[in-house]
């Protein structure tokens, strides 16, 4: 009997001290919790989910944020900061949804107007982010934040006037701000005002540095329209060699570089075992190095969506014309460009570049 009391009062010992274990263990975890979320109220939890916002950590500024709804559901800074975060994380339905709650509690919020129309603009529904960023406006005037979308959703609806205005109020409110430069200069390139568009680029170059690689691309092909084709050959080559995948890059610094008088055969077929086979616009790229055929291209160009299609054909229109160029085929060049200034949007490059061939082949 005495072995068995023994036993027992071991066993209830290990029992007492993996209780008094596992109490410490929670006790750890509420304190990392507390410290995490804390006692603290529901605006300085939102004040937290703007702080990881402004440093790039969506996830926490949710978390945060999510803890602040918790304690007050209408609480409409941490509303507003989810709805950012969620536009970090590309979740738009849910970041349009948190801003519409905050919305209905103050209309008149500017940061949650701007940040819808940011949302819309990101889905491509422009018109409602015009919307959004009118209202945004309304209720606070030279609001850049609003201006800069509001500019960018004229120029995606090709309403180059308009946008130009709004970038032009960007620039005089903040004259450092590169975004705005980039974006008046697609309305400069939209319009054939080519020297005012150089211009926009290089002053983008030096305020943003982070941008200059796609300013580089830019800056080549307005060369090219320009009949700089040196220029555009150096500004191509260095885009290339940045992102030597990029198909495009390698059709343009093809085309600058036959314009420039080089001899590129070998460097073309180096550059098109760099890219991606098949998928649009590789045909074209086999298309110049001989391992395809124009039908190959104009079958590539009709797969994707309608709208996919759409942009795919005025670009092979065009890149088809450069092809009969290189072959002396002046009449069907001719043919090709005038179908793709026909069919592509006027920002498009092939748009562009289709208008400044025909100028140099005198029509």
């Amino acid at each position: 009997m005495q072995a068995a009391s023994k036993g027992a009062t071991a066993s209830s010992r290990s029992r007492v001290r993996l209780v008094l274990l596992l109490l410490v263990v929670a006790g750890a975890l509420i304190r990392a919790v507390l410290a995490f979320f804390g006692p603290e109220s529901a605006g300085s939890l939102a004040n937290h989910a703007a702080k990881s916002i402004a440093v790039g950590n969506y996830d926490q500024a949710i978390q945060y944020a999510d803890a602040a709804l918790a304690k007050e559901p209408a609480n409409l800074d941490a509303l507003v900061n989810r709805g950012v975060a969620y536009i970090g994380k590309q979740r738009y339905d849910d970041a349009l949804a948190d801003l519409g709650r905050a919305l209905a509690i103050d209309p008149a919020n500017a940061t949650a107007l701007g940040d819808s129309c940011i949302a819309e603009f990101a889905t491509k529904k422009y018109d409602r982010a015009i919307r959004f960023c009118n209202l945004a406006v309304q209720n606070k005037p030279n609001y850049p934040h609003a201006l800069l979308v509001r500019g960018a959703s004229y120029l995606a609806e090709h309403d180059f006037e308009r946008a130009r205005n709004d970038f032009d109020s960007v620039i005089g409110l903040d004259p450092l701000d590169f975004k705005a430069y980039l974006g008046r200069a697609q309305t400069f390139l939209a319009t054939d005002q080519f020297g005012p568009a150089l211009n926009d680029l290089n002053t983008a170059s030096h305020l943003g540095p982070d941008a200059a690689d796609a300013i580089l691309y830019e800056r080549g092909l307005i060369h090219y329209y320009t009949g700089a084709y040196q220029l555009a050959r150096d500004d191509l080559g260095q885009a290339l060699a940045k992102d030597p995948k990029d198909a495009y890059k390698v059709i343009w610094r093809h085309l600058a570089n036959l314009r420039s008088g080089q001899d590129d055969q070998n460097e073309l077929a180096a550059n098109a075992l760099k890219i991606a086979g098949g998928k649009w616009p590789a045909p074209v790229v086999d298309l110049y190095i001989n391992h395809g055929t124009i039908e190959d291209v104009f079958a590539e160009a009709a797969m994707g969506s309608e709208s996919t299609q759409r942009d795919q054909a005025c670009e092979a229109q065009f890149y088809v014309g450069e092809y009969y160029l290189q072959n002396k085929l002046i009449a069907d060049a001719k043919r090709s460009f005038k179908s793709a200034i026909a069919d592509c949007p006027p920002d498009f490059v092939e748009f562009t570049a289709a208008k400044a061939e025909m100028k140099l082949l005198g029509s």
